[in-house]
């Protein structure tokens, strides 16, 4: 993904996303056509590379950054304590990799008389997936609009449909590798979790987008909530001594709380010394979302975003896969999901 090769790698993986053939031009073999070919794509990267992924407007354009699917969870760092391992774990765990291992040991569906060029049957949706499908595509597009939502990441929103009949093609053979079509509660559970990911790919991009000097006042209001000592009054001296160590100079401190209260989270209760209180919104987080700076980004009017759902953990939304009896998501529900 050098600058120079950028372009030609993105087209690359894009063409391997929609099942196109791989083609290789060498000086020496010339040209080399492989078809039949299938790609899985998994990269952990830090925050501050990702940003300059996932805002690249060269691979935006391109249409690459619509068919990766983003998580960002919140960081676990302080929470992890020591526990004794919950048995069940275990046994789902075992459940999953007996699963898996079954499907890897199948026969692979091979072009006849091809030994590594796949030929998978089509898994088509029954009529009741249609009409989920329909319905979801149609949910989506209505927020794709000039005062839509979702406008902010409409190439990947627009993609959400596809997204989700892949997760739910994958859901459905899991579940039955001879299935003969994917059924509507298949489908509605692909489509929760690419809803997931939408609503993850919002908020990311507004948080791409706020000022750092936004997402340093969202850092100082998450440390100060979970201060309860200073929810009556916060100096700027302790801000100084004991705030976030990015907010250890004065000019930073100081503006940082100005953002809280120019926004309404935070209000000065005395010049001498120089003193500021939470306000009633800012000082308890019960029913609230933690303050990211794609909260700050929301407020500012930079974007529309939709705040992380629950308590952030990928993990809990990936339990969507294993619900049964779940309706096909439409306009409704990201509330419903709440």
């Amino acid at each position: 993904m050098s600058q120079d090769n950028r372009l030609k790698t993105a087209a690359s993986l894009s063409a391997l996303w929609d099942g196109g053939p791989i083609r290789r031009v060498r000086a020496g073999d010339g040209v080399i056509i492989l078809r039949g070919r299938r790609f899985a794509f998994h990269i952990m990267i830090q925050p501050g590379a990702a940003i300059s992924f996932l805002c690249d407007p060269m691979l935006r354009d391109q249409g690459l950054l619509s068919r990766v699917l983003v998580a960002a969870p919140a960081s676990l760092a302080g929470t992890r304590i020591a526990r004794t391992v919950d048995t069940r774990d275990e046994s789902a765990i075992r459940r999953y990799v007996g699963v898996i291992l079954s499907l890897l040991e199948q026969r692979w569906p091979l072009v006849e008389g091809k030994d590594n060029e796949l030929s998978p049957r089509a898994l088509p949706f029954s009529s009741e997936a249609e009409a989920g499908w329909r319905q979801f595509h149609d949910s989506i597009e209505h927020e794709l609009g000039p005062h839509g939502r979702l406008r902010p990441v409409r190439d990947f929103a627009g993609k959400a449909p596809e997204h989700a009949a892949r997760i739910a093609g994958v859901l459905a053979i899991v579940d039955n590798s001879g299935t003969a079509d994917i059924s509507r509660d298949h489908y509605a559970r692909g489509a929760a979790l690419a809803r997931w990911y939408v609503e993850e790919s919002a908020r990311l991009a507004a948080a791409s987008m706020a000022d750092p000097a936004v997402a340093r006042a969202a850092r100082l209001l998450d440390w100060w909530r979970e201060r309860p000592e200073y929810s009556d009054g916060l100096a700027l001296r302790t801000i100084l001594q004991l705030g976030p160590s990015e907010l250890r100079t004065k000019a930073t401190a100081e503006n940082a709380v100005k953002i809280l209260a120019a926004h309404g989270w935070a209000e000065r209760i005395s010049e001498r010394p120089l003193r500021w209180a939470l306000a009633a919104s800012g000082r308890s987080s019960r029913g609230c979302y933690t303050a990211t700076t794609a909260t700050f980004a929301t407020l500012d009017g930079i974007g529309a975003v939709v705040p992380p759902l629950g308590s952030h953990n990928v993990a809990n939304v990936a339990t969507v896969a294993g619900l049964t009896g779940q309706t096909v998501p439409g306009e409704n529900y990201d509330r419903r999901a709440r």
